[in-house]
């Protein structure tokens, strides 16, 4: 084979590893891309700023919902909202109106489970007794209103216990930053 024969698949080759290189770097981009905006999304989550480019999505408007109807039936009691405060604190979440979303959500379970029961009694029909469903019906609405207390009381432990688990790599990176020469302010 000469040279001029070998000149078109040469020139084939050279084409699919430019298409190739470029293909890669293209994806590479779009994926440093992708990890800095989840990166973003993260650091604004965690700092409870709400990131420039999310809208009211589902969650923020249940939690609207939540809160307005948390205004109405939150405790009277001053104190039991101070604890409740102080709860929700403790488990990470700090925002402000987080006392009212959390006493609206209670509210709303407990009147979503009572309505679904009742809602299975319209779909049975008068078949099953009606002390069945009145007690379902009743265990339906409890369960509802100390989900929340439940759900909260786990979140607590859990972030406990991240704190628990961090707090020897903690020590340890103060320790090499006072021997590195810090102050302990600066170290902190």
């Amino acid at each position: 084979m000469d040279a001029m024969t070998m000149m078109p698949f040469a020139v084939a080759g050279l084409a699919f590893c430019s298409v190739l290189v470029a293909s890669f770097g293209v994806s590479g981009y779009l994926a440093d891309r992708r990890r800095v905006a989840t990166l973003k999304d993260k650091v604004a989550r965690a700092s409870g700023e709400r990131a420039p480019d999310q809208g009211l999505g589902l969650r923020r408007i249940v939690a609207s919902l939540f809160g307005r109807l948390g205004e109405r039936v939150r405790p009277k009691d001053e104190e039991e909202v101070l604890r409740n405060r102080s709860a929700l604190v403790q488990a990470g979440i700090r925002q402000q109106h987080a006392v009212m979303v959390y006493w609206g959500a209670k509210c709303a379970l407990m009147v979503l489970g009572a309505a679904v029961v009742l809602g299975m009694r319209l779909a049975f029909g008068m078949e099953a007794p009606l002390g069945i469903f009145l007690f379902l019906g009743v265990l339906a609405a409890m369960m509802g209103f100390y989900a929340p207390s439940i759900w909260l009381s786990r979140r607590i432990r859990a972030r406990r216990q991240e704190f628990t688990n961090g707090l020897p790599d903690a020590l340890d990176l103060l320790v090499v930053c006072v021997e590195s020469g810090l102050g302990l302010s600066p170290a902190l």
